[in-house]
């Protein structure tokens, strides 16, 4: 992993940081894919397909105590402060997409036929979050401090003080994986008597890509000494990287002619270590993404 902040390193990682982990909810997909047959007797065939899905998130609270801010005041100048923040993030949407193209051989499986594929696989999920919320704290800085006198105007000196700072803060990251790699796969077909069918599918790859994850958050401030004050911090972090890829399905198909089967299925795409997050203690890490659920499939012959 490589990556460095784009501003001051003291400023430190987004208070708001730990939002960038939110996992997705309940979302969709669809798919379009083809298999055809070089020759009528021909054990070999090539095949691909197109799959889109996309998923949304609730949001979560959040508050956090203590976190070191440095400000920067209207004149130029830079200021430390201390802050607590609370407020809430969601997972705006999360999408994902794979393409495939493979070349495969049939053969014999018990009292099916099975089918052996070897091809590539380009594949990307892509995650965003926003979150916004409110701070309250104090900063260091210079201030007049006066001593009345008995008489004419009270004697002030320049002195380091303490102020109030309140605010809102906001944050925004989206965290990207997008690779292309090899991947072995089988698929195959069981009968169970009459028009009904076990159909199976499932594939190993390794996606070799891009990961990375950015993140900016923006706090204004305002306190009684210094005016408006305002923090900029954006986070950039990417890697070049290998991200095992492993894909199942299972279901019952029936025949309603010669030419076109609905398959009832269940299906499962994971990609362990696919996206960059923010850990709550404010350390990058990986997230694993997986995609599960009921599917219906319809297929058609020629």
């Amino acid at each position: 992993m490589t990556g460095h902040p784009a501003t001051d390193p003291a400023i430190g990682l987004p208070p708001f940081g730990p939002f960038a982990n939110l996992t997705p909810g309940v979302g969709w997909e669809a798919a379009l894919g083809f298999d055809y047959q070089l020759a009528q007797w021909s054990p070999y065939h090539i095949s691909g397909q197109f799959r889109y899905g996309q998923n949304s998130g609730g949001s979560a609270p959040s508050s956090s105590t203590g976190i070191p801010l440095t400000l920067m005041t209207p004149s130029g100048s830079t200021t430390p402060a201390v802050v607590n923040a609370s407020g809430s993030a969601s997972l705006d949407k999360e999408d994902h997409w794979l393409v495939d193209f493979a070349v495969g051989s049939e053969f014999a499986l018990a009292s099916g036929n099975a089918q052996a594929k070897l091809g590539i696989r380009v594949a990307e999920i892509a995650s965003t979050a926003n979150g916004l919320g409110t701070q309250t704290g104090t900063a260091n800085g210079l201030a007049d401090v006066c001593t009345p006198v008995v008489s004419g105007p009270p004697i002030c000196v320049v002195s380091p003080t303490t102020f109030p700072v309140t605010g809102n803060i906001s944050f925004q990251s989206r965290s990207q994986l997008l690779g292309v790699g090899p991947r072995l796969g089988v698929d195959g077909s069981e009968p169970l008597g009459g028009s009904w069918t076990f159909d199976y599918l499932g594939g190993i790859a390794v996606l070799f890509g891009n990961r990375s994850l950015n993140a900016t958050q923006t706090a204004y401030a305002t306190t009684i000494a210094a005016g408006s004050l305002n923090s900029v911090t954006a986070l950039s972090a990417s890697s070049t990287v290998g991200v095992f890829n492993l894909d199942a399905q299972v279901g019952i198909s029936y025949w309603f002619t010669r030419n076109f089967k609905l398959t009832a299925s269940y299906r499962f795409d994971g990609y362990w270590n696919a996206l960059t997050i923010i850990e709550p203690d404010g350390t990058l890490g990986q997230q694993d993404r997986f995609c599960y659920g009921p599917m219906l499939r319809g297929t058609v012959t020629f």
